[in-house]
């Protein structure tokens, strides 16, 4: 499996549903800005990078396959909750 690491992690300030965004290195060398956490009606879940279209829909700047995705998700999350419980990694 392909090395996943958060690099960054920022809380979002603010009273919407962003909480935070994240910074994701991939195989050691390529590093994707712009991963967001967010909170829905099921609880906090990982967002790809997106960008909005002139007709305000959201579209995926990146793709990241079902294999890796878990990954993914999983590293975000584990960073997020260290940031907003004030843990160094």
């Amino acid at each position: 499996m392909m090395e996943v690491e958060v690099v960054d992690i920022r809380k979002a300030s603010g009273e919407g549903k962003l909480r935070a965004f994240a910074d994701v290195k991939f195989g050691g060398s390529l590093i994707v800005k712009g991963f967001c956490v967010l909170e829905g009606v099921k609880g906090a879940f990982v967002r790809v990078p997106s960008k909005s279209t002139k007709d305000g829909r959201w579209l995926d700047t990146i793709a990241v396959d079902d294999f890796l995705k878990p990954e993914v998700e999983t590293k975000v999350m584990e960073a997020y909750e260290r940031e907003v419980d004030g843990v160094d990694s």
